[in-house]
């Protein structure tokens, strides 16, 4: 299932989980790069919110931008000595890494930048030289749950150079929550699907021929929402007679889906399609004019359009999600479809697919691809605006508190040097979920995006709850 050509990336916000990081760095016999990472730890929850108002000076500083390019030709790998990438604590991990010229042959001598990245805080950066004796090899290991990401780049102190990186964890299953949970989270959420029912749903279904495609016909959707607003988004139906299940999704951040799905982006499933938009505007079918539009409406930055306004109910994902969740809900009742619904969604829509699982009981299961954390976006929304009396509504945001809600199967990616949506966070929701049949997939050289391996996972997971 070629997901990846559906969904896009999220905004980048770049941060650390752990508030005070000490990292002792010691270089023996020019072998080895020896590295004991200790993590003192989140102590409380608001060391937590401390460390979001780092955000800004981290994505300065961080590896997002340069990780995996290729500036001066040839390549970099690394690779951890576990396929899996998954250590016990205390236990060590070497990682390998191997540079060659933009011909394909090994760069047997010279010196190596080498950045050490611990739970994707600010970075311990240094030369290494290596050579044919003494190749480049880095150690790592930590004495507390978290994760620990290796960047090189080749050669050492150039404007350009080529890079890669790889990380691994340390225990990441004993990782622990650090959103409070508020004793009112069901009523508040209660309280606003009940607001949002008092408004006729108003669903306007619009044919689009030109997306039709041999036995499915494509629609535009929308649906009324809160203060005046509606959801928009598409729809495909199997034009056979029968009952069909439904593939919904929500898009990563910015104007990425502007039409319906492809069948053949989705392996020809014989389903109803959904994609959901968190707009409050419909969006052209052309890329380059949505992009455009989103520009208009958002201070020229088509992917930044969170903020922090008066209160909870100005942040923007707030319409977004009671919007979608009755959407859902409304679309349920369709008279083609037979019940069985699987969610799926990358970055932003897998924040919006952590929150209507737990919200919306049509869906059956979820698959999600480095999912934000709609609680980091308000802590950013909140930070950007000055207003500190937001903060007190983050954790109703939180995908840890979501998560806790959730007990449909679930599947989860992170990537192991993903610095927009880091497998710290993803692992402290993960681990709290009561579902019996979840899985998660840790990816050592993936940043913020796809895997064929787990796209492959998602296909196998969707064919089989979508029972077809």
């Amino acid at each position: 299932m070629t997901i990846s050509k559906m969904f896009g990336t999220a905004v980048k916000i770049c941060y650390t989980d752990q508030s005070r990081i000490f990292m002792t760095v010691k270089i023996t016999t020019g072998i080895f790069l020896c590295v004991l990472v200790t993590l003192a730890g989140c102590a409380t929850a608001k060391d937590a919110e401390m460390s979001e108002g780092t955000a800004k000076t981290l994505t300065s500083v961080t590896a997002y931008d340069t990780i995996g390019k290729n500036f001066s030709g040839g390549s970099v790998t690394i690779t951890p000595d576990k396929p899996d990438a998954l250590y016990s604590l205390g236990e060590e991990c070497l990682f390998h890494a191997e540079i060659k010229d933009a011909d394909g042959n090994v760069i047997p001598t010279g010196i190596a930048e080498v950045l050490i990245y611990s739970n994707y805080a600010m970075p311990v950066k240094m030369n290494i030289p290596f050579s044919p004796e003494q190749p480049l090899q880095i150690k790592a290991s930590s004495l507390e749950p978290g994760f620990t990401a290796i960047e090189v780049r080749y050669p050492a102190g150039e404007k350009e150079f080529t890079s890669a990186g790889a990380g691994v964890g340390f225990a990441p299953g004993q990782l622990h929550p650090v959103s409070r949970e508020p004793e009112d989270f069901d009523r508040f959420w209660n309280n606003a699907i009940a607001e949002q029912s008092k408004i006729p749903a108003d669903m306007i279904i619009t044919p689009l021929p030109e997306f039709d495609e041999p036995g499915y016909n494509a629609f535009r959707i929308s649906f009324a929402n809160i203060n005046n607003t509606r959801i928009h988004g598409f729809m495909t139906i199997p034009s056979a007679p029968g009952k069909y299940p439904m593939f919904l999704s929500v898009p990563g951040a910015g104007p990425r889906d502007t039409r319906p799905v492809k069948l053949e982006e989705v392996d020809n499933l014989k389903a109803i399609t959904v994609v959901l938009n968190v707009f409050p505007f419909e969006l052209p079918t052309s890329y380059d004019a949505a992009e455009k539009l989103l520009a208009e409406h958002y201070n020229g930055n088509p992917t930044s359009y969170y903020k922090a306004e008066k209160d909870y109910r100005d942040f923007f994902f707030y319409r977004a999600i009671v919007g979608i969740n009755r959407a859902v809900s409304e679309l349920a009742t369709h008279p083609k479809y037979n019940g069985k619904m699987v969610y799926w969604g990358s970055s932003q829509g897998g924040a919006m697919g952590v929150a209507l699982t737990a919200l919306n009981k049509n869906i059956d299961a979820m698959v999600v691809n480095v999912p934000s954390d709609f609680r980091k976006l308000f802590l950013r929304a909140e930070y950007a605006s000055g207003d500190s009396g937001y903060l007190c509504y983050a954790d109703y945001f939180s995908a840890e508190n979501f998560a806790r809600r959730i007990t449909v199967p679930v599947l989860v990616s992170a990537g192991l040097i993903d610095f927009t949506c880091p497998p710290t966070t993803i692992s402290r929701w993960f681990n709290i979920l009561p579902s019996k049949d979840k899985k998660i997939v840790y990816i050592p050289g993936m940043g913020h995006d796809f895997d064929d391996n787990y796209q492959q996972l998602t296909a196998e997971f969707i064919a089989e709850h979508l029972e077809i």
